[in-house]
């Protein structure tokens, strides 16, 4: 992890003085550690550049409580209203919880993923989503098994194209994190 959140903090460093002028919009980084990478490679970057003022750039963020934890998502819409970038995650305390109602959960990230569309105040549409998610971890596992289905409904079939991504490891005690795109 260190080999990618390095250059990261360099970057952020570079940035301070513009981020200090806007405390509420941060750059996001999410590690994912994965077994393995094509071509022997150290780290992959997936970056959404937009060159606009960024002054005029809108985010928010959300936290609502499900019945194992706790689901958080940040968006961020470019000045132009022209595209965006959504970030949620599944937060679940330690251990493996035994959760009763698993499609109660998944319908849970569907409906924040719609609240955060809707939030944006924006007429764009969600593209792509890769969804990171541990491999090892029963209640991820069976999440992801209905989460396309629930964003397609969720959404009125304005739903993204759907990557699902098992990892070793996610930062603190998330389970799963999607990372969604989305343009006009």
């Amino acid at each position: 992890m260190f080999v990618a959140k390095l250059p990261w903090q360099v970057v952020n460093d570079l940035l301070r003085e513009d981020l200090l002028r806007q405390p509420d919009i941060k750059p996001a980084l999410l590690v994912a550690v994965v077994p393995a990478l094509p071509k022997g490679a150290a780290v992959e970057l997936h970056v959404t550049a937009v060159q606009d003022d960024h002054t005029e750039r809108t985010s928010c963020h959300m936290t609502s409580k499900v019945a194992c934890g706790s689901i958080e998502c940040c968006t961020l819409v470019s000045a132009d209203k022209g595209s965006a970038s959504l970030s949620l995650s599944l937060a679940v305390p330690a251990g493996d919880p035994e959760v009763k109602d698993v499609q109660e959960v998944t319908e849970a990230v569907a409906d924040t993923f719609k609240k955060a569309m809707k939030k944006m105040d924006a007429e764009l549409v969600p593209l792509c989503a890769r969804v990171f998610y541990k491999r090892g971890h029963s209640l991820a596992q069976q999440i992801i098994k209905g989460l396309e289905e629930s964003l397609r409904r969720s959404l009125e079939g304005s739903s993204p194209s759907v990557a699902l991504v098992p990892v070793l490891d996610l930062p603190g005690s998330q389970i799963l994190h999607l990372s969604c795109w989305l343009s006009l």
